[in-house]
């Protein structure tokens, strides 16, 4: 990152306030977010450009990030896109040159070789493809256009899966759910798993990219992979049993799934990240995992 000041759009969704948490003491944030009452479409040209500066870094967070909600509303990958261009013509229109960090991408999206998705996998093709990963194959795609058109430095992102995560189609809300209601958690057994990083920690990643990148560079695309820290569904479980259990009394049981898709063995690595320093905490992600069951017993009525 080339200045002291960082502007981060949707600040307040679990991606967002974890890069918020991990540039704070580095930098000056400043945070945009429709749930603070103005979002960035509500910015006039004369608000940015008292805002930016040469060289500033815009970190763009403010994708949908529920999947469920790519299989429901089919227009949605299309509304990103335009959302993601009209913010371009607005930083465009101010003359200010600057670097865009697009967290538009998913590591989902990315064709998995050998159960192992890396810095140079390629996307799925669009057949093998879910909705949510062809929306995110598409924002990828309208990214690279955008920077070679409006002559825009852009940063595109496949973000890691990240803890907390508070959304009721995580596996950690489901899971409580099936404690509370059936005194019992389903989960599947040994290999089977998933990448996770905790947000602060994805946003450690994206910090230690942007601070290694050079000078500002008009009409330039580059594409990142953040990874996770491969986490078995048996310790989901464990995580969960030991919250319900000391929280509501209750004695639960662990059932293991007879049948698991074999992707679920799949984990990620970026060989960039590692010559950058980078190593996910699988304490941060434990952790992560806890207050997302901790909050759904809190929603559920029983905390």
């Amino acid at each position: 990152m080339n200045k002291e000041k960082v502007i981060i759009i949707g600040n307040d969704g679990n991606v967002g306030r974890g890069i918020v948490k991990a540039l704070s003491d580095n930098y000056s944030v400043t945070g945009i977010d429709v749930t603070s009452g103005k979002g960035i479409e509500d910015y006039s040209a004369e608000e940015l450009k008292e805002m930016l500066h040469e060289g500033i870094d815009i970190v763009y967070a403010a994708e949908v990030g529920n999947r469920d909600e790519y299989e429901t509303n089919l227009n949605l990958s299309e509304e990103n896109n335009q959302r993601f261009r009209e913010f371009c013509l607005k930083i465009t229109g101010t003359g200010i040159a600057v670097r865009l960090h697009y967290i538009g991408g998913s590591w989902t999206k990315r064709g998995i070789e050998g159960l192992l998705v890396s810095d140079a996998s390629p996307n799925k093709d669009l057949h093998d493809a879910n909705a949510y990963e062809k929306a995110k194959i598409s924002a990828e795609e309208n990214a690279e256009t955008l920077a070679a058109e409006l002559n825009l430095d852009i940063s595109f992102y496949d973000w890691a899966s990240v803890v907390p995560n508070f959304a009721p189609n995580f596996s950690i809300y489901k899971m409580t759910q099936e404690a509370l209601d059936e005194g019992q958690i389903t989960y599947s057994p040994g290999d089977y798993g998933r990448p996770l990083l905790h947000a602060v920690d994805a946003g450690r990643a994206l910090r230690l990219i942007a601070e290694a990148e050079g000078d500002i560079i008009s009409g330039k695309f580059r594409k990142y992979l953040i990874p996770g820290v491969f986490t078995p569904f048996s310790k989901f479980a464990e995580i969960v049993r030991e919250i319900v259990e000391d929280k509501t009394g209750k004695k639960i049981k662990l059932v293991e799934q007879k049948e698991t898709p074999e992707f679920l063995k799949t984990k990620s690595e970026s060989k960039h990240l590692k010559e950058l320093g980078f190593k996910g905490s699988k304490e941060m992600v434990e952790e992560g995992l806890r207050e997302t069951c901790e909050v759904a017993l809190r929603d559920l009525g029983e905390d």
